[in-house]
């Protein structure tokens, strides 16, 4: 299934849509049917932009130099195409997000074959497989999966192929198989019992039918061959022949139709065949020249003039165009489709969604990065210790960040947002309290769920205790950056996230009978929020 075009182009599109960074995929996917791109066009986008993300280069195709008119109508309808896909990407699972977009740039026509077809629904079953989070846990691993994945052999069956597939194996590995074609090169090589060992020993039966061990050291350089060592290397030499002849004759009923031999031997001054005894060629060579007819010999010299000749030929020959397989026009979303899309990318029916899952991957992965470093300290025992080695976690960060970042400056500056965030935190004395574990029923991501209307609502609460006064305390972490005034941020922020932080309320309410005070930390400046009691 790896070899297929249709297959290589659905692993492109899932690593692509998975990562701005992999240029690779991303221009694999500019090249496919569905859009088509020529090689000028694709070394326009190569051009453009600096060192941002594929995609964020062509999300402003009408700035591209050098771009042709057709490759410019082709991007603008694949940008309006992918970019709600590129919205909800690890927000909708994997298969319902690849699927959707393969079917809307208009994948299924290039299926040709019933084989292709079933490929293409085992890859999506693959992905369905393999999904985790939205995304693929381990796409190496994933991409060898795909590879190595078959065709049903029920499917197999009513499939006409039309490809010739070629397979390299060792005549031991050819063993119970079948060809149409056999080709055993190499026949003239001697075997390694050419070499004198250093030791030889053999094992045998004497009259008496007991086992004895023949053993023998090669001789010193110079001396004369001892005559039990020479004995030992000849009967090695005739058992290994004998065992090589017995798998060329299991190689070479292997085949169906034809077999081809294929050997290189050098010449006497006599201009004689040099043919060693020792090879899988001087075990058959007697019967070989019984049936002259069939042998082709061919000098190196001759083989060697005329494949520099081509070479030549070739140096003065342009290199063949590249054909391109895309098609003719780039039909545009439906209504139906842009329906469909927009349900995708609005907010689903669970009423506790946190804000950031609202605004860019990157926003949101940053929050889960300050999310997990302030319960990760809030669980840690040597706190002064474990804000020392902050600078240590960055290169982690950085992978976390490398598929939602669109430029490497903008995952440079979000990095120093995240450390920055996290040590005025952590270091305002003000808001030490609410990470001391030693308080009362203190827990972090704490999960409870709900039902309402019929349906289970999941909540996850940042942080919650029970302080020295017996007052439950609900704390919501937020990592929105003011971009004016903070007072007029903090007002936004409140009324961004009361309402999220009262309904918590309400379900430790259901639960317990004490006084609940509910509040958010703004990492970014850092500030506790306390959301007042509604009289």
């Amino acid at each position: 299934m790896g070899a297929l075009q249709v297959i290589q182009d659905l692993l492109s599109l899932t690593k692509a849509l998975l990562n701005p960074y992999d240029r690779l995929s991303w221009f694999a996917i500019l090249r496919a049917p569905w859009l088509g791109l020529t090689t000028s066009d694709l070394h326009a986008i190569a051009q453009f932009g600096g060192d941002n993300s594929v995609w964020k280069k062509i999300s402003r195709w009408h700035e591209i130099p050098n771009l042709s008119q057709n490759g410019t109508e082709r991007l603008e309808r694949f940008v309006n195409n992918i970019a709600y896909s590129m919205e909800v990407r690890y927000r909708t699972p994997l298969r319902e997000l690849i699927e959707t977009t393969w079917s809307l740039l208009r994948g299924s026509a290039a299926i040709e074959t019933n084989r292709e077809t079933a490929c293409v629904n085992l890859y999506f079953d693959l992905l369905t497989t393999h999904e985790y989070a939205g995304g693929l846990n381990n796409l190496e691993q994933f991409q060898e999966l795909v590879f190595d994945s078959f065709i049903p052999a029920q499917q197999q069956n009513s499939i006409k192929d039309t490809e010739i597939p070629v397979q390299l194996l060792t005549m031991h590995k050819a063993k119970g198989l079948e060809f149409d074609h056999v080709i055993i090169p190499g026949l003239a090589n001697r075997s390694r019992s050419d070499d004198k060992p250093l030791f030889a020993w053999h094992e045998r039966l004497n009259s008496k039918g007991q086992a004895r061990l023949f053993f023998a050291a090669l001789s010193a350089t110079g001396s004369e061959e001892d005559s039990l060592y020479a004995l030992l290397r000849h009967e090695k030499e005739h058992q290994t022949l004998l065992e090589n002849t017995r798998l060329l004759y299991i190689a070479i009923t292997r085949a169906r139709r034809s077999v081809k031999l294929f050997a290189t031997v050098g010449l006497s001054n006599k201009n004689q065949l040099l043919i060693s005894p020792n090879s899988l060629l001087g075990g058959i060579w007697r019967e070989l020249e019984r049936e002259r007819n069939g042998l082709n010999i061919v000098s190196l010299k001759s083989l060697i003039e005329a494949t520099a000749q081509q070479k030549q030929v070739a140096k003065n020959k342009l290199p063949s165009p590249t054909p391109i397989r895309r098609f003719q026009t780039l039909q545009k979303l439906d209504d139906a489709e842009l329906k469909h899309l927009a349900e995708l990318n609005q907010q689903s029916d669970s009423e506790d969604h946190n804000s950031y899952e609202q605004e860019s991957n990157l926003t949101a992965r940053i929050g889960e990065i300050i999310h997990q470093e302030l319960e990760d300290y809030t669980n840690s025992e040597e706190k002064k210790s474990y804000l020392n080695s902050l600078s240590e976690k960055r290169a982690y960060w950085s992978l976390l960040l490398l598929n939602v970042a669109d430029s490497k400056q903008e995952l440079t500056d979000s990095l120093e947002m995240i450390t920055e965030s996290i040590q005025k935190t952590l270091g305002d004395e003000d808001l030490n309290w609410i990470f001391d574990n030693n308080q009362k029923e203190c827990q972090s991501e704490l999960s409870i769920s709900s039902l309402h209307k019929g349906k289970i609502q999941n909540h996850v609460i940042d942080r919650t205790f029970i302080d020295e006064d017996n007052v439950r305390w609900i704390i919501d972490y937020k990592s929105s950056r003011p971009k004016g005034d903070e007072s007029e941020f903090i007002r936004d922020q409140t009324n961004k996230h009361e309402e999220q932080l009262r309904r918590y309320k309400r379900l430790f309410e259901a639960m317990e009978d004490r006084t609940i005070k509910m509040a958010f930390v703004l990492t970014a400046i850092p500030k506790l929020v306390e959301i007042k009691s509604r009289q």
